[in-house]
């Protein structure tokens, strides 16, 4: 149990999580408003994720290194 004043760390697959989920609902204002469809908005958040997931890796291990 977290007590007030504790930092509250969150891992990488939540981090990932939250942005992926962040993105799904800007993508669906974007496909709601008709600026692009649906195909298109999950290829660039798949490609967000990816990125990402990528960079996050290398940094990640550079930092142990």
């Amino acid at each position: 149990m977290k007590l007030k004043g504790e930092n509250m760390k969150l891992s990488k697959e939540q981090i990932l999580g939250i942005i992926r989920h962040a993105l799904t609902f800007a993508g669906g204002i974007v496909v709601m408003k008709g600026l692009t469809d649906e195909a298109t908005v999950t290829e660039v958040i798949g490609g967000v994720m990816t990125l990402t997931g990528a960079i996050w890796s290398i940094v990640e291990k550079n930092g142990k290194a």
